[in-house]
């Protein structure tokens, strides 16, 4: 968790501001999840969807994560998950819509400045929200995990 996260939450909740490196697991927990868990209503995605749009939401920002969930399923992307969302996840094929979310997201992090810094760590990351299986990975990213196709 950033310096800025737990500020901001600090700030929210009318507490002093404190170093985040003292932070405790139970309070850095639930951060996450009111932060960036609930702001994607993770609980009410399938498996392995829940932690490909989690962990893209840490990574990106909630709106970011579900607005490039929305376009992979053809509906407004307006960065709030509702009913549209919901629907579309339901009829979707999860394992594929997974992949093609990830392969999205790796275009997204490799079109950033940073990506000669951080992108061999953004890859690896994004390539373990796909462990539904090497099938999936392979399909996203062929054997060396770093096609952004």
């Amino acid at each position: 968790m950033t310096q800025a996260t737990f500020d901001a939450w600090n700030r929210l909740n009318g507490l002093q501001l404190r170093p985040v490196r003292g932070i405790s697991r139970e309070l850095a927990d639930e951060i996450l999840a009111v932060q960036y868990l609930d702001a994607v209503r993770a609980e009410d995605l399938p498996s392995g969807l829940d932690y490909a749009v989690a962990d893209y939401s840490v990574n990106s920002g909630p709106a970011k994560a579900v607005r490039d969930l929305q376009r992979e399923l053809g509906v407004s992307a307006d960065g709030v998950i509702g009913v549209q969302t919901l629907a579309a996840v339901s009829q979707a094929d999860i394992p594929d819509l997974i992949v093609r979310l990830c392969r999205r997201r790796m275009r997204f992090l490799h079109s950033l400045k940073t990506w000669g810094t951080f992108g061999g760590g953004w890859g690896r990351r994004v390539m373990g929200n796909q462990d539904g299986g090497a099938v999936a990975r392979h399909r996203c990213c062929g054997s060396s995990g770093t096609s952004v196709a």
